[in-house]
């Protein structure tokens, strides 16, 4: 989907001396290369050129992750292959691009990834039965080699054809071996590149990630279906890293952490007050695996993400104007469907059956004032649902003075009696002793 580029685009990332010297030396023109091939041969010189590499480009690439305030440019994300689904169309050297954040539309230009002729011919090859010199791809390789052109290092056709083996090698391989990193295949252990050569992405303002280079690796991870591979990011866009450091900055001001994991692969270093077992024991315990879900004061939406992921129909509630601002950003990063509502609890309009209600420590605050008390009894009244999963505060949780009377047990039983439900079982207990309870019609 070409859209129209910045009139103004910014100027393109700085290039280094130090990169561009260690990308020239493992990538020489033929007549360095004819000078530096016996000087390698030299005890001990190859080992001192690759150590060097190796460290002029660690040493940038931590540059370059220290004035962004952005974590280690050479770290791995693990990423679904099946959430890269565009290809950006603009082609500047992956080695000056990695750990950069540029604004400007560079990111409006792209194509969806499996329209491309690799994955087009990959499926058909290894799916479909085609040969490969039947391919679209073996096709647009071939013309290049006749018109002068070497992809991929190929002069001659024999020369493609056995690059096409070694493709069919490399997905006979993933499928037996798993896919592997860089720095795990033997062959390439201690390289320079593999501080840069995984399937790179760059991230879109709005977090999506946009495919950069592998694709023949990132081709075969989705038609084997694989879940997670090793990703690098190599170009930011600016507004995402401006939302990054918003929520750098409100992590900063609650004791250094976010509520709950984010969805985002680049956000997932931030660290959390709670991990992944409340959903762990929600999911396990809940008697239904698809249906609507209704999260009453989702804050930034972990439960709508894990449970869309699962194929339920989700809406999330929130009061809290930060919260979400937060929750529309991370699920627009995520591109997740799921319906917000802003307002309070109580507010919301109920519309039909819920196959699951989750209402973690939102009603306690409606036990302060009588009038909100009764308000919250009418409203549980007409909640149409089977499955709902409270969280209660423990019996010293200030500042909830009258939460802390009624206590965790009749605090439960007042809302199962209200809500018709019959059946209480108690799931888990969280890292800040609140327990999580289903309540069952």
């Amino acid at each position: 989907m070409h859209r129209p580029t910045d009139p103004n685009p910014p100027a393109v990332p700085k290039r280094t001396i130090g990169l561009r010297w260690a990308h020239w030396i493992s990538n020489p023109p033929a007549l360095a290369r004819a000078i530096l091939r016996p000087a390698k041969k030299a005890p001990g010189v190859g080992l001192v050129l690759q150590r060097t590499r190796l460290g002029v480009v660690r040493r940038e690439l931590d540059r370059r992750a220290r004035n962004a305030h952005l974590p280690d440019a050479a770290r791995k994300l693990a990423v679904d292959p099946a959430s890269i689904r565009l290809c950006l169309v603009r082609h500047e050297d992956k080695v000056e691009d990695h750990g950069q954040v540029l604004g400007g539309n560079w990111d409006l230009d792209t194509v969806p990834f499996e329209e491309l002729d690799v994955f087009v011919s990959f499926k058909a090859h290894f799916q479909q039965g085609v040969a490969w010199n039947d391919t679209d791809l073996y096709e647009r390789v071939l013309a290049q080699i006749e018109s002068g052109r070497t992809p991929w290092g190929c002069t001659s056709k024999a020369d493609l054809d056995a690059r096409m083996r070694s493709l069919d090698d490399l997905y006979v391989s993933i499928r037996a071996n798993g896919y592997k990193a860089q720095d795990e295949l033997s062959n390439r252990r201690g390289k320079y590149w593999t501080l840069i050569d995984e399937v790179s992405v760059c991230i879109s303002r709005s977090g999506e990630l946009l495919f950069r280079d592998g694709r023949h690796r990132l081709t075969i991870a989705k038609l084997q279906g694989l879940k997670a591979i090793p990703v690098q990011v190599g170009l930011r866009h600016r507004e995402w890293v401006d939302l990054r450091h918003a929520i750098l900055d409100y992590a900063g001001a609650h004791g250094g952490k976010v509520m709950a994991p984010l969805p985002h692969p680049d956000l997932a270093d931030i660290p959390s007050t709670h991990g992944h077992s409340r959903f762990e024991a929600i999911r396990a315990a809940l008697p239904v695996d698809r249906g609507r879900l209704l999260d009453m004061g989702a804050h930034w939406g972990y439960f709508c993400h894990r449970f869309e992921s699962l194929g339920f129909d989700c809406t999330a509630v929130e009061a809290d104007p930060e919260s979400v601002r937060f929750l529309r950003a991370l699920r627009e990063a995520c591109s997740r469907r799921f319906a917000i509502h802003e307002g309070t609890v109580l507010e919301y309009p109920l519309e039909g059956r819920y196959d699951v209600v989750l209402a973690l420590s939102v009603f306690h605050q409606f036990l302060m004032r009588e009038v909100d008390l009764q308000r919250l009894t009418e409203f549980l009244k007409r909640l149409d649902t089977d499955n709902l999963v409270i969280e209660a505060l423990p019996h010293q949780g200030p500042p909830m003075d009258r939460a802390n009377l009624i206590g965790p047990e009749k605090f439960v039983a007042f809302v199962a009696e209200h809500a018709s439900l019959r059946s209480v079982t108690p799931l888990a207990n969280c890292e800040d002793d609140r327990a999580i309870f289903l309540l069952r019609g």
